[in-house]
């Protein structure tokens, strides 16, 4: 029973915060459903295992380096220099795959 408590209470809570206008990551999440139905409803491919399986593979690199860079600024340390060396390091990766 406590727990239906704790549940209708936080779903309270989190209503309140959205009416009040800290939306947090909801725009985010609404725009990438919007995204997904958009594609998914413009080829039959896109919904596929296949598909989703290339979409996690491409974004590996980034999400590691991302990771990253949020750990570098939770620190408070604001280095640019991540970000520029990330970007380089795409560049490299870029040139040594398309000349093998």
């Amino acid at each position: 029973m406590s727990e239906q408590i704790t549940i209708e209470k936080s779903l309270r809570d989190w209503a309140s915060r959205v009416k009040a206008g800290q939306v947090g990551a909801l725009p985010a999440i609404l725009g990438l459903l919007v995204l997904c139905v958009v594609f998914g409803s413009m080829s039959s491919v896109f919904l596929t295992p296949g598909n989703f399986a290339n979409l996690l593979t491409q974004a590996a690199a980034v999400t590691v380096i991302a990771m990253g860079l949020v750990f570098v600024l939770l620190l408070g340390e604001i280095d640019l220099s991540a970000g520029y060396a990330a970007g380089v390091c795409g560049a490299v990766l870029v040139i040594l795959i398309t000349e093998m």
